[in-house]
């Protein structure tokens, strides 16, 4: 269905960038793969973990509940488009 680059703040209060596909799915999903090529480590633990900033030294923290992993990120209200997510060639 195409994607959206989104201008996001983490709870930690630190901008940062995601692309995400879109489709038709409850929640969106985040590419462990493409947060490394970005310069960033992952740490997993049983209860949840952080991503790394290799640049800066911050670090993202997210939880998990029951089999998930779950980061927050807020949509910065700059960044909403009220026609919706653009298609590609639209």
């Amino acid at each position: 269905m195409g994607q959206q680059k989104l201008k996001v703040q983490t709870n930690e209060g630190r901008d940062s960038k995601v692309v995400y596909q879109i489709a038709e799915v409850s929640c969106p999903l985040t590419a462990v793969s493409q947060t490394c090529d970005n310069g960033n480590w992952v740490i997993y633990t049983s209860q949840g973990g952080f991503i790394l900033s290799c640049l800066t030294g911050a670090r993202t923290y997210f939880d998990r509940q029951g089999d998930i992993y779950e980061l927050d990120l807020w949509v910065k209200e700059e960044d909403l488009q009220p026609a919706g997510f653009p298609r590609p060639g639209h």
